[in-house]
């Protein structure tokens, strides 16, 4: 594991965070938001900064490994990834290690599968997808 990797992973822990972005020693981004909207607003505020950086967060689903992959994320920690992150970060050459692994990410319900995971299924570029997390989001009250 990379050194701004184990950086990221220690604050994620130590601190609880939900989203950490650590690059060349430097941290980049730090959230307690929940669900998609922590890596939303890295990935809009940031873009162009993201590129080879790392990445530690408390769930990665396929729409999250999307955006990394779409922003140059070059590795990942997760607490809990789906099987369909997993496939998207190897095809994409993206390194990641997880504490556990889940066929699908689920709706905080635990009743079926967490709609921004279904709302990506259809996407296979993250920048794409982008938008569609920005109008979740606001439909929500989660983003003005």
């Amino acid at each position: 594991m990379n050194n701004d990797l184990n950086i990221a992973r220690k604050i994620l822990e130590r601190e609880e965070r939900t989203l950490v972005i650590v690059k060349e020693g430097k941290v980049l981004f730090v959230s307690d938001d929940n669900g998609i909207k922590p890596i939303y607003m890295a990935v809009t505020d940031l873009a162009h900064e993201l590129e080879d950086a790392s990445l530690a967060d408390r769930v990665i689903g396929r729409a999250a490994a999307l955006l990394c992959v779409a922003y140059g994320i070059k590795e990942i920690y997760a607490r809990l990834i789906s099987k369909e992150a997993i496939r998207l970060l190897e095809q994409n050459g993206v390194s990641y290690n997880y504490r556990e692994r889940t066929p699908f990410i689920k709706n905080r319900e635990g009743t079926g599968m967490c709609p921004v995971e279904r709302m990506s299924l259809d996407v296979d570029d993250g920048k794409h997808l982008v938008k569609r997390i920005e109008e979740f989001l606001k439909k929500n009250g989660l983003l003005r």
